[in-house]
């Protein structure tokens, strides 16, 4: 996206004291318009340490976000639990900037699954959990 559809955007989005909020936002990354990239990793590395939205698009962040911790990440994790992510994309970046991969094994992948399915029991709207043998 490009710099003017992108204001072009949120001007129609949000209120002029939000739009206020999000220009001082981006006023401190400087040259770095990291929410205009078309890479999700980007977007989620940034995005996740920003209090101001500044990607309305929350599937991009979510991708973005799976792919930097190398596991499936939902809604409710970024609503319940974004220290815990926080904590989690800093090890990942590190990673990253170090050239290593960003693969996890699947028991990881497992036990953070369960992880998120016991967050969303224990906060959100009611849920049917079905245990199996596998």
């Amino acid at each position: 996206m490009k710099e003017k559809e992108y204001h072009d955007k949120m001007s129609r989005l949000l209120p002029k004291d939000r739009q206020e909020t999000l220009l001082s936002a981006m006023e401190k990354y400087g040259d770095n318009k990291w929410w205009l990239s078309e890479n999700p990793v980007i977007i989620a590395r940034y995005q996740l340490f920003e209090n101001t939205c500044m990607v309305p698009d929350i599937g991009k962040i979510l991708v973005g976000l799976q792919k930097l911790l190398g596991r499936p990440v939902y809604h409710h994790d970024l609503a319940f639990d974004v220290e815990g992510l926080r904590e989690e994309a800093k090890v990942a970046i590190w990673k990253l900037e170090g050239g290593e991969s960003l693969e996890t094994p699947f028991n990881y992948k497992l036990k953070k699954v369960y992880e998120s399915i016991q967050l969303l029991k224990n906060n959100g709207p009611e849920v049917i959990v079905k245990e199996t043998e596998d």
